[in-house]
């Protein structure tokens, strides 16, 4: 109860943005054409998270959260922007934003991290931000937003490396009309 009291806090405090902050070149002008009518999982379902094993990798200290798929962190001291490479999370204004903004601040806000590279991917995307999985609490960010059905799997950036796990996440979530699959028509804007 004092998880989904918590979870909900979250969501009113993200939701309270005054539109003050500079636009991103990610910012949509999309509107929301449809008001979720579900809650979001406290956590993924267990079958998507339960086989995977934390890689080693550098660690990074998480100073914001963006959206559902990009934080800021610290590395030896150095900020950094990392865009979660093989998930896309609703962009601004869109259906279920909010609730996955707060998923992932949930998930890696505060907290230090480990950061992968995937040896098959790119290193930065356009927008200069560092493409890297991030694993919070032994919890890989792209599975668990997939699995909670805020994000959809992409092959934008060539990462492979957990290409069918994210897969089978996705599905499992769709088939559950977990978050945007069961509120939103699956429509990632």
């Amino acid at each position: 109860m004092r998880s989904a009291f918590l979870l909900m806090l979250a969501i009113a405090i993200v939701g309270c943005d005054d539109g003050s902050a500079e636009p991103t070149a990610r910012d949509s002008t999309a509107e929301v054409t449809q008001e979720p009518t579900q809650s979001i999982p406290e956590q993924a379902p267990a079958t998507a998270e339960a086989t995977l094993e934390e890689p080693t990798g550098q660690l990074a200290q998480v100073v914001e959260v963006i959206d559902g798929d990009t934080i800021d962190v610290l590395i030896d001291g150095v900020e950094e922007r990392i865009r979660y490479p093989a998930i896309n999370s609703p962009e601004r204004g869109a259906c279920f934003e909010d609730e996955a903004t707060a998923a992932n601040a949930q998930l890696v806000g505060g907290k230090a991290v480990l950061l992968e590279r995937d040896p098959d991917g790119a290193d930065r995307d356009r927008y200069g931000r560092l493409l890297l999985y991030v694993w919070a609490d032994g919890v890989l960010a792209d599975l668990h937003m997939a699995s909670l059905g805020l994000a959809e799997v992409q092959t934008q950036y060539e990462q492979k490396k957990y290409f069918e796990r994210l897969l089978a996440a996705q599905s499992a979530a769709m088939s559950a009309e977990l978050g945007v699959w069961g509120a939103c028509g699956g429509l990632f804007d």
